[in-house]
């Protein structure tokens, strides 16, 4: 294998990452690393099965950059210290070691798996000092701020701009048009006149797919069988097409196999199970498109990735039943509003952010009037990966605007 274009190009992309995140380190080792990954490429590539996802050199592509961001990964995750945390760490640990991170999900699960009309109580019975964690959850959010000031950056969310490649004109047009979006889905959401007291209140999720009288699927097989079917790119590889359930749902292609596989989040009820799938196999429907054209995904941002995607998934909600398609367009309002919630976090963290979390919840579903919501305490991706919703939020804004 010799030094190519190619593997030029993946070596000007992680060059400054190494260098921004390593103090000792040497140019010719990355290109070594380079090099040794795309030969290891090259022999695999050979030992796949006949029927193969994309070309020798789109594989080639995709397997160096996976063991690249995996090497500069392991170099830069850090332990943190519970009982002696570093300065960059202190309200990451102060924050969890008053709501434990393990918690989360138990909280979650009993608040939501109660009678809507008694989750209030059981939140109580929780025992949680809503104004002292709000207060710790401020420091964790400064301590990010801090940390992209840091990297030279002028905020925050200027430094998730850069890294997921959304330029500023983009981002303006996002803040600019994001209320005619939440618009079109109040508009096309489904004219339920009897909807419960609580389905907007602060301790409910609104799912208007949970709703319907009638649902297009009854087996996780119906929901592959209809997508294939409405996009045949999928028949030729449906045996490499892994699905397994698990703690949330995602997408991954396996160099290795030459596989998606596909985990479901198993604690959503089948409807949202399927829905989730519908959506990673939109994602793999894209993949299969990129590599059509012998493009790696990974060359694409995260924007273009997802837009692409939810196009993919909207058209085949269409397809598969219009009703379906309207009443998910709760779940796009639900991730505009982490967006707005995070975009106002990191804006100004100095400021009530229950009430935060409910004025823009409010700001999504036009029949709403929370006064305040404490939840986002709840919310992993809020604490552990702040606005990595935000590429979809963009996405979203982007193709409703245009339907």
């Amino acid at each position: 294998m010799i030094w190519n274009d190619d593997l030029e190009l993946i070596f000007q992309e992680y060059l400054p990452k190494y260098q921004s995140e390593l103090k000792s380190f040497k140019t010719s080792n990355l290109k070594q690393l380079i090099l040794k990954a795309s030969k290891e490429a090259k022999k695999h590539y050979e030992k796949l099965p006949k029927i193969k996802t994309c070309s020798s050199r789109t594989y080639i592509k995709l397997w160096t950059r996976d063991k690249i961001a995996e090497n500069l990964a392991s170099k830069t995750i850090k332990k943190v210290s519970l009982s002696k945390p570093s300065l960059t760490h202190g309200a990451s640990v102060k924050y969890y070691s008053l709501i434990p991170y393990e918690m989360h999900y138990v909280y979650r699960k009993e608040l939501f798996d109660a009678n809507p009309k008694d989750r209030e109580k059981v939140w109580k019975s929780f025992g949680l000092s809503e104004t002292e964690i709000e207060n710790k959850f401020r420091g964790l959010v400064v301590e990010h701020i801090d940390y992209a000031i840091k990297k030279r950056f002028p905020s925050y969310v200027e430094m998730v701009l850069e890294k997921d490649k959304i330029s500023h004109s983009t981002y303006k047009c996002f803040t600019k048009n994001i209320n005619r979006a939440i618009s079109y889905c109040n508009q096309h959401l489904p004219k339920d006149g009897n909807l419960p007291n609580w389905f907007y209140s602060k301790f409910n999720m609104p799912c208007y797919v949970c709703r319907l009288s009638q649902f297009p699927f009854n087996t996780q097989d119906e929901v592959l069988d209809s997508t294939i079917k409405e996009r045949n790119i999928l028949k030729k590889y449906k045996d490499k097409i892994i699905i397994k359930h698990g703690n949330f749902s995602r997408m991954r292609y396996q160099p290795e196999f030459d596989s998606f596989d596909i985990e479901i989040n198993n604690n959503g009820n089948f409807r949202h199970q399927s829905l989730d799938l519908i959506h990673e196999l939109g994602h793999t429907i894209n993949y299969l498109n990129y590599f059509k054209k012998g493009i790696d995904p990974r060359e694409k941002s995260a924007h273009e990735r997802e837009k692409e995607t939810f196009i993919i998934e909207f058209n085949l909600k269409k397809s598969i039943s219009l009703s379906l398609y309207y009443a998910s367009l709760d779940t796009v309002l639900l991730t505009l509003r982490r967006a707005l919630f995070e975009i106002g976090l990191y804006s100004n963290p100095d400021q009530n952010l229950r009430k935060l979390y409910a004025d823009t919840f409010n700001q999504c579903f036009n029949k709403a009037k929370q006064t305040s919501n404490p939840l986002f305490f709840l919310d992993d991706r809020i604490s552990l990966k702040p606005l990595s919703s935000l590429p979809h939020a963009i996405a979203l804004t982007e193709i409703l605007n245009k339907d």
